[in-house]
């Protein structure tokens, strides 16, 4: 098992370019790195109006500060890793995180320079540079994006078939489309989900069933949700598209989209005609992201 804990950090410039660096890669050697672990947990309470005890009323996770502390291995290149380093941070500039520690590897967004230290020391006391990273979320994402598709494998085997010059293989399986699939989550936290739906039938509405709750998506006349037409719903970016065009803000906050998400464990997932368990004919592909709380 690699023990090593690697950092890579990647600035958004303003013309669109991006730059990364390796706080773990050529001169350079992580010493330190801290704010990795669980977030700040804060909890709501209030005295219950009979008896001893709290009510607990609600929870909220803190953003984090993630401290680099890097120093370099070879101090004849001194002079010119400085003036890398240095430009390289940007106090205005955002920046994308992907730690690696054990065999774990994740990703945060949005990140904005909190503190930054790299003392003018003499050069051969090879002082540390030490920076610290503001991330607005209390979570961290898998840099992988795992996708599902709902369909079953039929096997064959009792099928009676025969090699000929137009098929000169024989099938032992086929895979058919269905509207509902069982998934392990892996995450530590609850994560949204991108569903790419291409319908096969007609129907009045587009319901999403998560873990035995209805959400009503689409409904006609507003939609005509006909054959062959193409609904993504992204739940993680809360966007929906019908046919290729983003529903508007007011449409967007009439739909559960918020609501749709996966929670660690078995969950269960359907796309229906209805809220009465109707399944709807149509092609389904599932994607999204593992979140955790610290790695």
């Amino acid at each position: 098992m690699d023990k090593k804990v690697t950092a890579i950090a990647k600035k958004y410039n303003k013309n669109g370019s991006n730059q990364t660096f390796e706080y773990e890669a050529g001169d350079w050697k992580i010493i330190a790195i801290d704010g990795v672990d669980a977030p700040t947990i804060e909890l709501f309470k209030t005295a219950r109006g009979i008896g001893d005890g709290d009510l607990l009323t609600g929870t909220r996770l803190h953003s984090r500060l993630i401290t680099i502390k890097a120093s370099l291995t070879d101090t004849s290149s001194y002079v010119a890793q400085r003036k890398a380093i240095t430009s390289f941070h940007d106090v205005r500039a955002k920046y994308r995180l992907e730690i690696t520690y054990l065999d774990r590897t994740v990703e945060t967004d949005f990140c904005a320079i909190e503190a930054i230290s790299y003392p003018t020391s003499n050069v051969y006391d090879n002082p540390d540079f030490v920076v610290g990273f503001f991330v607005p979320d209390p979570g961290f994402y898998s840099p992988d994006e795992k996708k599902l598709n709902f369909a079953e494998t039929i096997g064959m085997w009792h099928v009676e078939r025969a090699y000929t010059e137009s098929n000169p293989s024989l099938p032992f399986s086929y895979t058919k489309p269905i509207n509902n699939t069982i998934l392990n989550y892996l995450g530590t936290d609850a994560a949204g989900i991108r569903l790419e739906i291409t319908l096969s039938e007609q129907s009045n509405s587009l319901v999403v069933k998560i873990n035995n709750a209805y959400y009503t998506i689409l409904k006609r006349p507003t939609y005509p949700l006909n054959v062959g037409d193409r609904v993504i719903i992204d739940s993680f970016n809360k966007n929906i598209t019908y046919n290729g065009k983003s529903l508007s803000l007011s449409e967007l906050r009439k739909t559960p989209i918020s609501k749709l998400i996966l929670e660690p464990g078995d969950n269960s997932l359907a796309v229906l005609k209805d809220i009465n368990d109707s399944p709807l004919n149509a092609s389904v592909e599932l994607s999204y992201r593992e979140r955790f709380l610290s790695i």
